[in-house]
């Protein structure tokens, strides 16, 4: 009897699923405007958006390939530009930190710039010497080959009563070779030239650049400075008057120099270099 009545039960469960299953019809709209029903997707609404019908003929799911698919690229392109960006972030912060661990201050930069450009100037003039060498070289074998061209070779120096020399026009290949030579290193040596003298403007640009990030970093406030260089720091403590007080001031203190970082005083070597709240700060020459 209880065998039955389980079985009876199972039967009613699996009616009441299938009835369940069954009240849902699928309907789509084809490029044609034709329309299909069925109580399972029909085979021409493959790939087209679908709608699912409750018995009494309202929508309750929408179903959509195509937009799905829309949706899934639009979704991967969103996150490969939020990778792009968090690279370009990363990438940017690397850059800050470097600056300011290579620069002190606006003199550290000009300095720089200064060395680059004499190490510039420098090789121009050993370009220019090389170019003026060429062109002695050149000039005696354009001399030769003009003797060459009036038809006659030079006698020889050493031998008296050698008579006239026996007439030709053509030069021996050692000066060819020479002459085509001194053209290949010409050209070799203006182009350095070139470049080198193009090098002047990409110099100053560079370390335009350097300059113009260092002052929008140190002269952002401490909490910005800190998200800049990817980051997040302690603000400095507070001054006597509620405000965040600078991150690092000068004092002399006796024959040795001190510098004031928030409420603490650092005693330190003079010139030398003290980090103080992320930055750097030249340790100050007593005063006698």
């Amino acid at each position: 009897m209880k065998r039955a009545g389980a079985l009876a039960f199972i039967a009613a469960a699996a009616l009441a699923s299938f009835t369940a299953h069954a009240q849902y019809t699928y309907r789509c709209t084809t490029a044609e405007g034709k329309k299909y029903y069925g109580a399972t997707i029909p085979e021409q609404c493959l790939g087209q958006p679908i709608e699912q019908l409750s018995p009494a003929g309202t929508v309750v799911r929408r179903i959509d390939p195509e937009g799905d698919e829309r949706a899934r690229i639009a979704k991967e392109a969103q996150a490969a530009k939020k990778r792009q960006e968090e690279a370009l972030l990363k990438e940017e912060s690397r850059r800050n930190r470097a600056l300011l661990a290579t620069y002190a201050s606006e003199k550290d930069i000009d300095d720089a710039r200064t060395r680059a450009l004499a190490e510039n100037e420098k090789a121009i003039k050993e370009i220019e010497a090389r170019i003026a060498e060429i062109r002695k070289r050149k000039g005696k074998y354009d001399k030769e080959m003009e003797f060459f061209s009036e038809g006659a070779v030079k006698p020889d120096p050493k031998k008296k009563n050698s008579g006239p020399a026996p007439k030709t026009s053509k030069p021996p290949p050692k000066l060819l070779e020479d002459i085509n030579t001194a053209e290949i290193d010409l050209k070799a040596q203006e182009n350095l030239l070139s470049v080198k003298q193009k090098e002047v403007e990409s110099i100053n640009a560079k370390y335009d650049e350097d300059k113009q990030r260092y002052l929008e970093l140190t002269n952002k406030d401490f909490r910005d400075r800190a998200r800049a260089m990817g980051a997040e720091q302690k603000a400095p403590p507070a001054g006597s008057d509620g405000k965040p007080s600078s991150p690092a001031s000068a004092t002399n203190s006796g024959p040795r120099g001190a510098v004031r970082c928030g409420n603490t005083t650092i005693v330190c070597t003079p010139r030398s270099t003290i980090i103080c709240a992320g930055q750097r700060v030249t340790c100050p020459v007593p005063v006698n």
